[in-house]
């Protein structure tokens, strides 16, 4: 019976001494958004038609909420503590969507899930989207975007347009903000020239 009351004490000093240790501080993740910076000028040229705009795929290493690098040796790490609000497929396309409907290009812009009938269909790749860092002096926000333009003709489609956008924004610091904000900025360039080739494209569609 003692042997059992000493081992009784035991477990709940044990048990005290676990509950009086110091906790861990829960882990810390910073999130941040991908969106384009305000452009009020709309489109010069009105296309009579609608978009359907498809989310965009995004290359494997890239898909994940994790904001990604390029460092010294062409080293590729993922970080763990900055990360994306949402993967930077579904985020990209919703900002393509609202930059596309408020430059009004076309008379609609609609999702798949819409049952609206489309007359062209966006489709694009997210080849690369990362923080250039491998020059100690000289820091860039890259991406680079596939777009294909398909023309729905009910029981097939046209390739109509296909144009692969590259982009290396120079970065003040490699602080993940001045990252973020370059990235933003490499959108609103990649966005604007998409929208001047699909008018080039589509300048005379009726």
């Amino acid at each position: 019976m003692k042997q059992m009351n000493y081992v009784l004490i035991l477990i709940i000093s044990a048990l005290t001494i676990l509950s009086c240790a110091p906790k861990k501080p829960p882990i810390e993740r910073n999130h941040f958004v991908l969106e384009v910076p305000k452009h009020e000028t709309l489109s010069t040229i009105k296309i009579p038609a609608t978009l359907s705009v498809r989310e965009l795929s995004v290359s494997p290493g890239y898909m994940g909420k994790e904001i990604v690098y390029r460092t010294d040796g062409n080293k590729i790490q993922s970080d763990f503590y900055n990360q994306y609000f949402i993967p930077p497929g579904p985020m990209i396309t919703q900002s393509l969507r609202t930059w596309l409907s408020k430059k009004q290009l076309f008379n609609n812009i609609i999702s798949p899930a819409s049952h609206m009938p489309a007359d062209f269909i966006l489709e694009g790749n997210i080849v690369s989207i990362y923080g250039d860092f491998q020059d100690s002096q000289n820091y860039h926000a890259f991406i680079q975007i596939e777009f294909l333009l398909l023309k729905d003709l009910d029981m097939d489609y046209e390739i109509v347009f296909n144009k692969t956008y590259t982009l290396r924004k120079p970065i003040e610091n490699k602080s993940v903000q001045s990252l973020v904000n370059g990235l933003n900025q490499a959108l609103g360039f990649i966005f604007t020239s998409l929208e001047n080739d699909l008018s080039l494209q589509l300048r005379h569609y009726k």
